[in-house]
């Protein structure tokens, strides 16, 4: 069957007459009356008869006549502005007509397998963006429902249910809308019940018991919602949930579709009921693009990657192309005269491509085309080789981690000072993420650091006698914002922004405190509240992990990086994070006490922890005269608790 015809078919394919035929034909209408009056030859006629009223010396009538030969004129002059603003309102139905059947025959070409999962629902969302800015609210239905099914068949629960929530919201609460919005939510609400997204469960409960206050009227189907919204909200207190993973993917190359062709977007991976490693995920990305050479890294891409890149996506294509002349070759054996002729083409064509990737297609890409001793040099021949070669077939992974606005401005966010643990601050940070973040360790001597150093006026602290891993760690901290909050109907989102943020060794070592110990805060909540012993591990693994590194030898490389006066003085703009670094590290011993104190009183139902909480205890009174005598340079002996625990 032709396209055509499938198109034709297809159930989506609205009425051309329906959706624009009648508008059209309104302003024929006007357009053929307006038209029919000839006003040119009246104006005409006019002129003639004015002309004889001034020789017969009738100048009233004259006048009379010179009066509608200008309205006449200015009638023409408006009908003739209507004829344009019909013209262009005839452009822009045409170009409504044309795209919308653009969406369409992509929306039916694509197949309905895993690897064009995240296409087919790329056309789906960007057709509901379509239909909805010209006004079609039957077709926008229709679309919803193909799309919930797409999920459906993919198993993306979480999506499936955003997609049903935001079709809900697309209907109004009028009386024809209403039974269907109800309908509506509580399928969400079931379909995030099967796919255990608690906090999804908890938002859609919210509306649905506000629905039914405000619209039904059924004031137990509220209670009974608001009995669900509790359970929810009690599970999500009790348990660790699964949480999704996302990450960046960049398209290089001209080898890959093109409306993905140097585009990057954010993928969510797994679900709220298995977990899936960035290893798994590169395979998963692999098997969409067969032949493309994939990388998990952080950095953008290098003359060597790219280079390698090309080489082993020439490879795979020679492989290919052998295995279809062999095919071509035994169909020739067996075929008849009629096939013959095209065939030998096709096994002409194909030796030829052979040929050419033997003969060093890929060295008259590589050979390089100018000096790039310099990083500026190197990236004008990545993009040159990006450019230039149609085989380039090269995926970069990078793995993310849930950000948020306030962080990207450097700022706390409102949640660091409420005391609660991490399973519960983890509703609120893993929904409706609008911005991810992931590091890359740069060098000391590197450019980005020499910009910062020059915008700040100040220097790169000297690495002194013996490195010092502290002292040298400048991170690179890449934010990167979505176009759309995740999760989201897609899995797969463009990315709308990226921006960069330069972190010297000294904030570096400051977040890293920071965030060690509301990890650690977490930790001493979660074993406070509970009798698990599965709640006291990540309390004792934490305990141990600070108190023992620090005691043997952490608290002296903090001194080396940045107390022996050098570092502040290559960069003085940092002496007020001197006083945040020591704040930082008396709220660790705070914490680590009140940690040690919990631990204390979970020992009647864990005796066997006993020699290690006396280890823990002795390490702790160690590491606090090392701070006093050192980094804190005062009496902090009041932080170790007199009373025995």
């Amino acid at each position: 069957m032709s396209l055509a015809a499938l198109v034709k078919m297809h159930p989506l394919i609205l009425s051309i007459q329906e959706l624009f035929t009648g508008k059209l034909k309104s302003n024929l209408k006007e357009y053929m009356a307006g038209e029919a009056k000839a006003l040119p030859d009246t104006i005409a006629a006019l002129k003639v008869e004015k002309e004889g009223a001034i020789k017969r010396f009738d100048y009233s009538q004259a006048q009379k006549i010179h009066d509608e030969i200008l309205r006449l004129e200015q009638q023409a002059r408006d009908q003739t502005s209507g004829d344009r603003e019909f013209i262009e309102q005839f452009n822009s139905y045409c170009q409504d007509i044309a795209k919308y059947f653009q969406f369409l025959v992509i929306a039916i070409r694509i197949p309905r397998t895993p690897e064009f999962e995240d296409d087919g629902i790329d056309v789906c969302v960007w057709l509901i963006q379509f239909l909805k800015k010209i006004g079609k609210k039957e077709q926008c239905s229709q679309v919803y429902d193909m799309f919930v099914q797409m999920h459906l068949k993919f198993q993306n629960g979480t999506e499936q249910g955003n997609a049903l929530l935001e079709y809900a919201d697309f209907l109004s609460w009028e009386t024809k809308d209403i039974k269907k919005k109800f309908k509506l939510l509580g399928q969400a609400h079931k379909v995030f019940h099967e796919a255990n997204s608690l906090a999804q469960c908890v938002q859609v409960c919210k509306r649905l018991a506000l629905a039914h206050e405000m619209y039904s009227l059924k004031f137990m189907d509220v209670a009974r919602t608001l009995r669900d919204q509790a359970g929810y909200f009690e599970t999500l207190s009790k348990k660790d949930q699964i949480s999704a993973r996302y990450y960046r993917v960049f398209f290089v190359g001209r080898g890959l579709p093109a409306h993905l062709r140097g585009n990057s977007y954010v993928y969510r991976s797994g679900s709220a009921t298995r977990l899936i490693s960035v290893g798994e995920f590169t395979n998963q990305i692999k098997g969409f693009f067969p032949g493309a050479k994939v990388v998990n890294t952080t950095e953008p891409p290098t003359l060597k990657l790219v280079s390698a890149a090309l080489q082993e996506n020439l490879k795979w294509r020679e492989k290919e192309i052998v295995k279809e002349l062999k095919t071509v070759e035994q169909e020739l054996s067996a075929s008849d005269k009629s096939q013959e002729n095209l065939l030998r083409i096709k096994q002409r064509e194909l030796k030829q491509a052979i040929l050419g990737i033997e003969t060093g297609e890929a060295a008259a890409v590589l050979e390089p085309k100018g000096s790039f001793d310099t990083k500026d040099g190197e990236a004008r021949e990545v993009k040159r080789i990006v450019t230039e070669s149609p085989h380039l077939k090269l995926i970069q992974i990078t793995t993310l981690t849930v950000s948020n606005d306030k962080e990207m401005e450097g700022k706390d966010h409102h949640l660091v000072h409420v005391d609660a643990t991490k399973r519960h601050k983890r509703y609120h940070h893993e929904n409706d993420i609008s911005v991810f973040m992931y590091t890359r360790v740069i060098k000391p001597s590197s450019s980005s650091v020499r910009h910062y150093c020059e915008k700040h006026k100040c220097q790169v602290p000297p690495s002194g006698n013996k490195r010092n891993e502290y002292r040298e760690l400048w991170v690179q901290r890449n934010y990167v914002l979505v176009q759309q909050p995740m999760p989201a109907v897609r899995r797969r989102v463009p990315i709308s922004t990226l921006k960069t943020s330069i972190f010297t060794p000294l904030r570096n070592a400051i977040v890293t405190l920071r965030n060690k110990n509301e990890e650690m805060k977490s930790a001493v909540l979660q074993a406070k509240g509970s009798d698990e012993p599965n709640d006291l591990v990540p309390l004792t693994q934490n305990l141990s992990g600070v108190i023992d590194a620090a005691v043997a030898g952490g608290i002296a490389n903090y001194i080396d990086a940045f107390f022996d006066g050098s570092y502040i003085r290559s960069m003085p703009q940092e002496e007020s994070r001197i006083a945040q670094f020591k704040e930082t590290l008396e709220a660790q011993l705070e914490i680590l006490n009140k940690g040690l104190q919990v631990f204390h009183s979970k020992l009647e139902n864990n005796s066997k922890l006993m020699p290690l909480f006396q280890h823990l205890q002795g390490s702790y009174s160690k590491m606090v005269v090392q701070l006093a005598k050192g980094i804190l340079k005062r009496d902090i002996s009041l932080k170790i608790k007199t009373e025995m625990y």
